[in-house]
Parts: C-alpha cells; sequence; structure tokens
C-alpha cells in the first residue's frame, strides 16, 4: 500500500492534501482487498454439517 501511496502523491511533495490524497487513495485499495478476500472467503468456505445417522446404525448414538 505505500507504493500506492507514494505513486499518487508523489509528484507534490511540498502539498499536504496531494500527499494526504496518495495514502487515501493506498486505504482504498486495501479496504477493496479486503472486500475481495471477504467475498471469496464467504462463497468458498463452507460448514461442515454431519449428516444425522440412522437408527439402529452402528454410528448411532
Amino acid at each position: 500500500m505505500t507504493a500506492v501511496a507514494a505513486a499518487n502523491g508523489a509528484a507534490q511533495l511540498g502539498d499536504l492534501p496531494a500527499l494526504t490524497g496518495g495514502f487515501s487513495a493506498a486505504f482504498v485499495g486495501a479496504a477493496g482487498i479486503a472486500a475481495a478476500g471477504a467475498l471469496l472467503a464467504g462463497l468458498t468456505l463452507r460448514s461442515h454439517q454431519p449428516q444425522p445417522a440412522e437408527p439402529g446404525s452402528a454410528t448411532a448414538r
């Protein structure tokens, strides 16, 4: 994210709003990556739900 911040604000080293804009762009990029990761995890991770055993089987308790 430092590279994104430096790339978006490096041309205006004395201009504080431009540097702040660079860091804002980095945080927006990080939020996008986090959202994509959350979406991917939500779509691919599944909870394991065991099937109920039939009465009379050896695994029934």
